[in-house]
């Protein structure tokens, strides 16, 4: 064995400029395919926590039956209960109470469907840093009657800070929402579908324009930790009355981004297993 290790390794430098070739195209196929596979792993990461945070939380707490019929009429009673069980859970970085309707935003002649969504203001600049994307105006306060919307829709009803503007939809139960808020602020996100048509309005406007008093459309949970998702939701799952409510992880919640992320991860995957037959193809040929 120790006299083949030498031969061997005699061999190896009997021709440098093979050697140095063959052992260049090796280094150079595992140095690109760790580049590669560590930034494409990594911009998954980061998506994924942009996405969860900003929207549907790691796992979120809704009504019965409301993820396949978003109807306020399958809204979730916010009980003391559920209230007291997040807040006292270390492993909860914060939640994000929220109801979301549709309404008719008109002003004058001008008339657009939107999605109001109620927020509470301090948990909305966690979760989505909303605050920040002000461009004209204030942004709101938990006690305010006012909303804030997007650029387009702004441009589109030809309204800015100041102006008012009627919301006109259906509240808890059929009961007809109206109501009539100043415009405090106008915000630009990089989602172009966001300042057309959603409307911003603090938790408490929104519970009375929809009569929702106590009952919530969804509450998300983000965690300080994403390994404690499965743990977490069946601490909740196994409590909670699953007549009365559902829990839903980011996955079933978010299955476009994951399926765009199975799909760029198969083809990268692909890549990566071309890349190393090529480099095997020439190690062949050298030897």
């Amino acid at each position: 064995m120790k006299k083949q290790l030498i031969f061997a390794w005699r061999n190896l430098w009997r021709n440098k400029k093979r050697t140095y070739i063959t052992l260049g195209s090796i280094v150079f196929a595992v140095v690109i395919a760790t580049f590669m596979r560590g930034m494409q792993l990594g911009s998954y990461e980061k998506m994924l926590n942009d996405a969860i945070r900003s929207t549907t939380g790691h796992f979120s707490v809704m009504g019965k039956d409301y993820w396949d019929d978003k109807s306020l009429i399958n809204s979730m009673e916010y009980s003391h209960d559920i209230r007291n069980m997040a807040i006292n859970n270390q492993a909860i970085d914060f939640v994000a109470p929220a109801i979301t309707g549709g309404c008719l935003i008109s002003s004058g002649p001008q008339t657009r469907g939107v999605l109001v969504q109620g927020v509470i203001p301090e948990i909305e600049i966690k979760q989505s840093g909303l605050d920040s994307r002000i461009i004209a105006g204030e942004y709101l306060d938990a006690e305010d009657e006012a909303v804030i919307i997007g650029s387009s829709l702004a441009k589109f009803l030809k309204l800015g800070v100041g102006d008012t503007i009627v919301l006109l939809g259906q509240g808890y139960q059929g009961v007809t929402a109206a109501g009539k808020y100043s415009i405090k602020g106008v915000f630009e996100h990089p989602m172009p579908e966001l300042n057309k048509r959603v409307v911003y309005l603090p938790l408490q406007a929104a519970e009375y324009l929809f009569f929702m008093e106590g009952r919530l459309a969804t509450l998300a949970f983000i965690l300080k930790d994403f390994e404690n998702i499965d743990k977490e939701m069946k601490k909740y799952s196994n409590v909670l009355d699953s007549d009365l409510y559902e829990v839903h992880d980011w996955k079933v919640m978010n299955t476009e981004l994951v399926q765009g992320i199975e799909s760029d991860n198969f083809f990268g995957k692909i890549m990566i297993g071309v890349l190393y037959m090529v480099i095997g193809f020439g190690i062949f040929g050298t030897i």
